[in-house]
């Protein structure tokens, strides 16, 4: 086995750390003061063998090494497992080099020698914490997938107040007996009625759902129970209403308690005997349906104020559920939000992998007085600006940004290391691990090596062209085209001012 352990931290590894190729010695000092299982493979064959045996951590992968080119080893590792960070290490500066490396899917490069070696680490710590992220949210999307967190397709949880409303949505389902559904707006009433209708023996006809507050008097008296042909000014055909329509199935009236009350009397004739009179019509019509009703304010206070009929709530309340919050139920918003960011990723045809670790506490944190709706407008917010696999804190609004957890390290994928104008290596690290585009991470990394390189030549831009191993007039170009030209040109002239002429005068 050509993997060798060059440390095991005490307690259990957070993450495990392979370095393909030799390291300066003073890297793997600070290596050892790691929470990381730390191993080796010195040769580029032996790497390449092995590079489909098992899953990896982070991946630390000298450009130059014995037996193998380090982009080749680069492309073996994404193919085997693309999930893994691999942080590209080489003493070469030429923006082609980087280019090539971020095109076959590098996380990270870094340059040697390693001046400031906690930057360096800094730039493990964010491929390790990306690396935890992808796993976590493979670990919630597989739970998302199983039957112990989803009941009737579209209620997704694992906590008690859940549990126990779907048991009794199971036991009230068989029965033909009304059911009343309470809770906040937005709380996911219509799922229930939709769950109802789809543990029930009417799961094979029509689930019809209205609005009662969303019509007027006339209007909704017609939607409900249909109309003749001139029982009403614009009458011009007869109508079948939704009673009708829904014969043998489900009919779910949201927003009850703004009944008209003539709309009140005709719905409890329809509880009590099954049968409807159209609006304008002499004969009365048999009908089959279940009547399945919700409202955000609860029934018995509008009874007990008169503004809701006191036999019809006790019809309509023969099978009562309460709808918890979101609330109750925070330990269902991370599932709930992985739920929601896949059906929009799909739909809008982005990738989604996970949420990073600060983006999914601020959620779990915020309140959500709009309950569940509140939380899919959020999560479909963030998958519209999201500009990779992982939604991070900076997708969220700064309502909900405000209450992620302070993490002087940052996560992952939320918050770049402080950056040092004079090391390159933290502007690329900077540039790769941001929500920002691949040419823009070019262009970026670019801009930081020819700004580095200008930096280290004082602003000689032949020698700066020289470290790079490009042509002066390529540089030329680049600055040009970078919009450096300027700036260095300011930065040459300040590094070295122009001698001041002797007076002709005596």
């Amino acid at each position: 086995m050509p993997y060798v352990t060059l440390h095991r931290p005490a307690r259990q590894p957070r993450e495990r750390l392979l370095l393909i190729g030799g390291f300066q010695p003073d890297f793997y000092a600070a290596l050892q003061r790691t929470d990381l299982l730390v191993e080796e493979v010195l040769d580029g064959k032996e790497a390449l063998a092995c590079a489909a045996q098992r899953e990896y951590g982070v991946v630390v992968c000298s450009l130059r090494m014995a037996g193998a080119w380090g982009l080749d080893v680069l492309d073996a590792i994404v193919k085997a497992d693309p999930s893994a960070p691999v942080i590209m290490s080489t003493a070469e500066q030429s923006p082609q080099v980087v280019v090539d490396a971020m095109q076959r899917g590098a996380f990270d490069y870094i340059i040697e020698p390693y001046t400031d070696l906690p930057d360096v680490l800094r730039v493990i710590d964010r491929a390790v914490l990306r690396r935890l992220t992808l796993r976590e949210g493979r670990r919630i999307r597989d739970t998302l997938a199983g039957s112990d967190a989803r009941f009737f397709d579209e209620l997704v949880g694992r906590s008690a107040p859940l549990r126990e409303l779907c048991e009794l949505i199971r036991q009230a389902a068989p029965s033909d007996s009304p059911i009343l559904i309470e809770g906040p707006s937005g709380a996911g009433k219509e799922l229930v009625a939709r769950a109802i209708h789809g543990a029930s023996s009417r799961r094979a006809q029509a689930f019809i759902s209205v609005n009662c507050g969303a019509m007027s008097e006339t209007l909704l008296e017609s939607e409900l129970f249909g109309h003749e042909k001139g029982a009403f000014t614009g009458a011009d055909s007869t109508r079948v209403g939704l009673f009708e329509a829904a014969h043998g199935g489900t009919l779910f009236l949201d927003e009850i308690g703004l009944l008209s009350p003539a709309c009140q009397r005709k719905l409890l004739r329809v509880l009590e005997g099954g049968v409807i009179r159209r609006v304008g019509a002499t004969r009365e019509f048999q009908v089959d349906v279940r009547v399945v009703a919700a409202g955000n304010e609860a029934l018995e206070g509008l009874v007990k104020s008169g503004r809701f009929r006191e036999d019809l709530f006790y019809r309509l309340n023969v099978v009562s559920l309460n709808v918890p919050s979101l609330a109750a139920r925070k330990d269902d918003i991370p599932l709930l939000s992985y739920h929601f960011a896949a059906r929009f990723a799909k739909a809008a045809k982005k990738p989604f992998e996970a949420f990073s670790p600060q983006a999914l506490a601020a959620l779990s944190a915020y309140n959500f007085p709009g309950n569940i709706r509140e939380l899919r407008n959020l999560v479909e917010r963030a998958v519209v600006f999201s500009r990779g696999p992982v939604i991070t804190l900076s997708d969220l609004p700064e309502s909900v940004r405000r209450l992620a957890p302070l993490d002087p390290m940052g996560p992952a994928t939320d918050r770049p290391a402080e950056r040092s104008e004079s090391t390159a290596a933290r502007d690329v690290h900077f540039l790769t691990s941001g929500n920002l585009g691949l040419d823009e991470r070019l262009e970026g990394i670019e801009t930081a090596l020819i700004k580095e390189a200008l930096r280290q030549s004082k602003g000689n831009r032949s020698h700066a062209a020289k470290l790079l191993k490009i042509k002066r007039t390529t540089l030329l170009q680049k600055l040009t085209r970078l919009k450096l030209a300027d700036n260095t040109s300011r930065v040459r002239k300040a590094s070295k001012p122009r001698p001041r002429r002797k007076s002709s005068k005596k």
